[in-house]
């Protein structure tokens, strides 16, 4: 199973959510690979992954043909890995569009493919940039579904239409793999305001399937977590703790459904 988390707009939780969700499923038993495809490698950084400028990264595997398996890192919890980005990949949307030869928004696709990475794990990661360029599109061509983190404001509601919009498009690739909405997660939600509260509940209301009953609550243990390079989750029991366990129970639970979905509708 490939979880894209991705939102066309910055600071909305992208990397958090990709992190704590999937050492959440590390904490109970699964293998799970986190991939950063983001040039400011925040999700890297987080699992406290720390790799120079010649240390294998994404942009060996997207740009050198590289074996995957050789840019995976293990990290500190048990049962999670980590294929980390560097600042080498701010220029990775252009040279992925000057390519003459490869599908530009299939390398990654291919690459996982190729070698067999999604047979090594039960859940793979894909914390995605903000703009919807290149390396967005190779996440999304590479995923079966997606997880779209947002704030309770009008920027961010406004701004789910471009990015459902994305998403479906991407669904029709070609690549073998046809992506949905997994789900809508409401990140850094302030329930002591009003504005943010009623933001909410219009979102619930429009997109009742697409949104997680699951909200993360704005928590000083978040900041605290990402200030340690220790996922939210792995820290002493706080509000976030909670939050991102309920997450956690809810992704399976929706993952474990389309999973049955897709069977039946394959007949297998």
């Amino acid at each position: 199973m490939v979880t894209a988390v991705f939102n066309h707009k910055g600071g909305v939780g992208k990397s958090t959510t990709a992190v704590n969700l999937a050492a959440g499923l590390a904490k109970r038993g699964y293998r799970v690979l986190v991939i950063d495809m983001d040039a400011q490698h925040n999700a890297t950084d987080y699992m406290g992954i720390l790799v120079s400028r010649s240390d294998p990264t994404i942009y060996d595997v997207l740009f050198d043909a590289m074996d995957p398996h050789n840019a995976i890192y293990p990290t500190d919890s048990e049962g999670l890995y980590c294929l980390p980005a560097s600042e080498r990949m701010i220029n990775a949307s252009l040279r992925l569009n000057q390519d003459q030869i490869a599908v530009p928004s299939a390398r990654l696709y291919s690459s996982l493919k190729k070698h067999g990475i999604q047979a090594e794990y039960d859940y793979i990661f894909l914390d995605c940039p903000s703009d919807l360029d290149a390396v967005s599109a190779n996440a999304l061509n590479a995923a079966d579904n997606c997880i779209v983190p947002c704030f309770a404001d009008q920027f961010s509601k406004s701004g789910l239409v471009n990015v459902i919009a994305a998403i479906e498009k991407a669904a029709e690739n070609g690549c073998g793999t046809e992506i949905k909405l997994l789900g809508i997660l409401l990140c850094n939600f302030r329930r002591v305001t009003k504005t943010a509260r009623m933001n909410l509940e219009e979102i619930q209301s429009a997109l009742p399937e697409d949104t997680f009953h699951t909200v993360i609550r704005q928590s000083a243990a978040i900041p605290d977590s990402i200030e340690k390079r220790k996922p939210a989750i792995c820290m002493p029991k706080s509000p976030a703790t909670e939050h991102y366990e309920q997450l956690t129970s809810e992704y399976l639970l929706r993952t474990q459904r389309t999973d049955r979905i897709t069977r039946i509708a394959s007949g297998r």
